[in-house]
């Protein structure tokens, strides 16, 4: 008799568990469009065909096309104009440029770390990971352990917050509690 109730109890959680994991799958689903383009970044990507928008509706959306096309100078002129007009995006992608070198961009890690910590301020966990790096390592930036440790908490509390975001809208939040 025990083991009918162990054996209906598994069964219970082993089904809770695929339900969960087919409420993520489809928030996930869900949100995706919401994630490949965010407020400050509108219009550069265009989902009537799911390629990079050929219109050039934004310095974001020139600056991948000049950067596809292989006139790396001109990408660098939009990516720093869109990072400019407050996209975190193109503020990531100009730290990530920088950090590499290559396209007619030499390393420059005070330049890499200006555009991660201007991403980082305006909420892109990418660039709070990177500039978090930068602070322990030294580069660009007075090496500071206290400093990465801060943008490393600010990293985990996007994370968390929007983990918890998912859940909430899923309803799963309160399915498990």
């Amino acid at each position: 008799n025990t083991e009918v109730v162990r054996e209906s109890s598994q069964k219970e959680w082993k089904n809770k568990w695929i339900y969960a994991g087919i409420f993520i799958l489809i928030n996930f689903l869900l949100v995706l469009p919401a994630i490949v383009t965010s407020n400050n970044d509108e219009n550069y990507y265009d989902s009537s065909n799911s390629t990079i928008s050929q219109k050039y509706s934004s310095p974001l959306s020139r600056a991948y096309e000049e950067y596809k096309k292989g006139n790396y100078s001109e990408a660098i002129k939009s990516f720093r104009e869109a990072a400019l007009s407050g996209s975190s995006v193109a503020q990531y992608d100009l730290g990530v440029i920088y950090s590499k070198g290559g396209y007619g961009v030499p390393i420059d890690m005070y330049e890499a770390a200006k555009w991660f910590r201007m991403a980082a301020e305006n909420g892109d966990p990418y660039a709070m990971h990177e500039l978090a790096g930068l602070y322990d390592k030294g580069l660009g930036v007075e090496k500071n352990r206290d400093e990465a440790e801060i943008w490393r908490k600010k990293e985990a509390e996007y994370d968390a917050s929007y983990a918890r975001a998912l859940l909430d809208d899923s309803g799963l939040y309160q399915y498990f509690h």
